[in-house]
């Protein structure tokens, strides 16, 4: 029984494929090119939009890091003044100037 179907399929089998047609395939094809341009220019704006947002806030923040410098700098510098005006010689120094004396054990008292 096989052997009646073996040379019945010798080259191979072919199909007919239709094209797909819409009716009204002009004004589709219009209104989806109108879609795509309309995506693709606010996809543009988007990205423009972004890039200067993006733009803005690295120029901000190279202004912060200047003025950051600036403020470790201040800080230094006063904390090295601090550190002159703690300066226990320059303190009794001081105290002579006004004509202090040391307290005695009895004048320290503790809250």
């Amino acid at each position: 029984m096989i052997q009646d179907y073996i040379n019945t399929f010798e080259d191979r089998q072919t199909v007919k494929i239709k094209p797909l047609s819409f009716k009204g395939s002009r004004l589709l094809r219009k209104n989806v090119g109108v879609l795509l341009t309309g995506a693709m220019v606010v996809g543009l704006s988007v990205c423009l939009v972004f890039g200067f947002l993006i733009r803005s806030g690295l120029n901000d923040l190279a202004r912060i890091q200047v003025s950051k410098i600036e403020l470790i700098k201040a800080q230094q510098s006063l904390y090295e003044k601090r550190q002159v005006l703690l300066d226990r010689d320059r303190i009794e120094s001081s105290v002579k100037d006004f004509g202090l004396l040391n307290p005695i054990k009895g004048q320290i008292r503790h809250l």
